[in-house]
C-alpha cells in the first residue's frame, strides 16, 4: 500500500506544528487539525480553534487536504505575520528609544559665568599714634622697664650697689 499522505502535507507548506487528532465512533470518524508556530510571541495564536471533519474514511480520505488547505495556509500566513508584526514593533520601540537619546557627544565642561573678580578687602587705617600710647609708653620709662638693651652702663651700675 502506497500513500501520498506527508507529501501533501509538505506540499501545503506550512510553517508550524500540524497537529491531527483522530477519533472513532462507530464508522464516523472525526479529525481535528490545528496548526501551532511556536516562534510566534503573541499568545492570540492559542485560541484559533482547530478545523473539524467528520466523516467515513472514505470521505476523509478524499476530500481531507482539500478541505484543509486553505484554513491551514491562512493560520500559517497569520502567525508569520503576527511575529514579524511582533518584531517590528520591538525595532520600532529600540529606534524611538535611541530617537529619544541625544547622540552621545563628549561633554564639555559647562561655562562658568565670568564673575569679576573679588575685591582686595580695605586696608585697614595704620593706627595713628594717640597721646595715651605716648604716655603709656612713658610710665614704662618711669618704671624702668625699657628693654635691657636700651639700659646705660650706668644704670646697671646703680643696680650692682
Amino acid at each position: 500500500m502506497s500513500t501520498t499522505f506527508f507529501q501533501q502535507v509538505a506540499a501545503l507548506g506550512l510553517t508550524g506544528t500540524l497537529k491531527l487528532s483522530v477519533t472513532t465512533d462507530g464508522d464516523r470518524q472525526t479529525v481535528m487539525v490545528s496548526l501551532d508556530n511556536k516562534g510566534c510571541g503573541d499568545e492570540a495564536r492559542k485560541s484559533i480553534l482547530p478545523v473539524k471533519l467528520v466523516g467515513t474514511w472514505k470521505e476523509l480520505d478524499e476530500g481531507f487536504f482539500g478541505q484543509i488547505t486553505a484554513p491551514m495556509q491562512e493560520v500559517s500566513g497569520l502567525q508569520v505575520n503576527m511575529e514579524k508584526h511582533l518584531k517590528s514593533v520591538e525595532e520600532a520601540k529600540k529606534a524611538s528609544a535611541m530617537a529619544k537619546k541625544p547622540a552621545e557627544k563628549p561633554k564639555e565642561e559647562p561655562k562658568k559665568a565670568q564673575l569679576p573678580a573679588p575685591a582686595k578687602p580695605a586696608e585697614q587705617p595704620r593706627k595713628q599714634a594717640s597721646i595715651f600710647d605716648m604716655l603709656e609708653e612713658d610710665s614704662d620709662l618711669e618704671r624702668g622697664t625699657l628693654p635691657a638693651e636700651e639700659q646705660t652702663d650706668s644704670e646697671s651700675d646703680e643696680s650692682e650697689e
